[in-house]
């Protein structure tokens, strides 16, 4: 249980920090948004830790939330766009 434990305070650590930036940095609302409910999804995964149902629809949803919260592009955290 201590997995478990663990894995339920770096979830909820990464939507505090979500939400710090987008109040502190500004970072878009939208995609804070969609990472804090990925986030929330990944959470229900834990009801039945370690034990993970294939055909659970939440395993689904968050199997398919993977692709859909891609990270903020490069130039969001830079003041000059960086030559390529």
């Amino acid at each position: 249980m201590l997995a478990k434990k663990v894995l339920t305070r770096l979830i909820y650590g990464i939507v505090a920090t979500q939400i710090l930036l987008a109040v502190v940095d500004r970072l878009p609302v939208l995609l804070s948004l969609l990472s804090i409910g990925s986030h929330a999804v990944y959470a229900g995964n834990l009801r039945h830790f370690p034990i993970v149902k294939l055909s659970d629809p939440v395993f689904i949803l968050s199997c398919s939330m993977v692709p859909s919260s891609p990270p903020p592009p490069p130039t969001r955290f830079t003041l000059e766009q960086a030559p390529y």
